[in-house]
């Protein structure tokens, strides 16, 4: 065997609450773009299965990785609900989607996912500048 291996164990440090809402604001920019692209397909080619995905993606990580957060950030927890709630509907819509069959619908549940999208995003960025300012706090005390 070669000396790579240590009898030490590894210590693997999870991500700062920081760096966890900022992949998970990076995952709904990424849905914002393929929901972008998506409205741009005609109705016809349109197949919202990988919008599914995206969405169904999107809550796992929430509820596996953000949703814990909310113990280290206790003040913040009405946003950590208020962002599940949103979640739970933004598959609703999803499903909605996938059952739209006239195009003027189709157009109305992107619609409404786009609008469930851009509150996430404002519920993120106000839980990422809450959680530089408690960074901020915390290093200068």
């Amino acid at each position: 065997m070669s000396g790579l291996m240590s009898d030490s164990p590894v210590i693997e440090s999870s991500p700062s609450p920081e760096a966890q809402l900022k992949a998970f604001n990076q995952q709904l920019l990424h849905l914002q773009t393929q929901l972008a692209a998506e409205s741009a397909q005609p109705a016809d080619l349109a197949d919202p299965i990988d919008i599914v995905g995206s969405v169904t993606q999107l809550r796992t990580h929430f509820l596996h990785q953000v949703l814990p957060l909310s113990a280290a950030l206790p003040t913040q927890t009405p946003a950590f609900t208020e962002m599940n709630r949103h979640l739970r509907l933004l598959s609703v819509d999803t499903s909605f989607l996938q059952a739209a069959k006239q195009p003027a619908t189709r157009q109305q549940r992107l619609s409404q996912i786009q609008d469930r999208l851009q509150q996430l995003l404002g519920f993120t960025q106000a839980l990422l500048t809450n959680a530089a300012q408690s960074n901020d706090q915390t290093t200068e005390s």
